[in-house]
């Protein structure tokens, strides 16, 4: 990733509540929703890989996602993406 990208992610995160899944993943709460970009990925993809990121998010930014069937991390349980709407150029 470049420093760019990076930054953009970073700010994304901020601005929207969001926070690492591979930091934060088992502390998970019912006041987090599982969410990725719209980069191509395989089921079990890591965040991180081609530009693929996922992450725990505020459940109260949810307007900003829409529920996701693309396979991803089945046995995480239900998903979500963000809107295209809310991508950047940096996502």
């Amino acid at each position: 990733m470049m420093k760019g990208e990076e930054y953009g992610f970073k700010m994304y995160l901020e601005t929207h509540g969001a926070q690492d899944l591979s930091q934060f993943v088992e502390r998970s709460t019912g006041d987090y929703f599982l969410s990725h970009n719209h980069i191509t990925h395989e089921p079990r993809t890591r965040s991180g890989v081609n530009g693929f990121r996922a992450w725990l998010q505020r459940r109260e930014t949810i307007g900003f996602a829409e529920a996701c069937d693309c396979g991803w991390r089945a046995d995480l349980g239900p998903h979500y993406r963000i809107k295209a709407e809310f991508q950047t150029a940096d996502d």
